[in-house]
């Protein structure tokens, strides 16, 4: 088993039972985004944005986080966070 697999089995476990805000399993963002500790939202979209692959999938990553309606009731912090996420989606998507 590869470190990377090691280190999802052990998050997976630690987390084993946890939801996020829309009720999904906790360890599924984490695994969908697994960014470097301290990286921006848009340092990390300028990164991706350089690689198609990394660009596709962080692309993936935002528009999941962009979706409120997974939120039964989105606070004015949730409405912040999208405003980010809506600048991040234009590095993203920047020629």
């Amino acid at each position: 088993m590869s470190t990377l697999e090691r280190a999802i089995a052990i998050a997976a476990a630690a987390h084993a039972g946890q939801l996020d805000k829309s009720g999904q399993p906790y360890i599924l963002h984490p695994i969908r985004v697994m960014l470097p500790p301290g990286e921006s939202r848009l340092d990390a979209a300028k990164r991706a944005a350089a690689n198609p692959i990394a660009r596709t999938v962080k692309l993936a990553d935002n528009s999941e986080n962009m979706d409120l309606s997974r939120i039964a009731n989105p606070t004015q912090k949730d409405h912040e966070r999208l405003e980010e996420y809506k600048r991040v989606r234009e590095v993203l998507l920047a020629p």
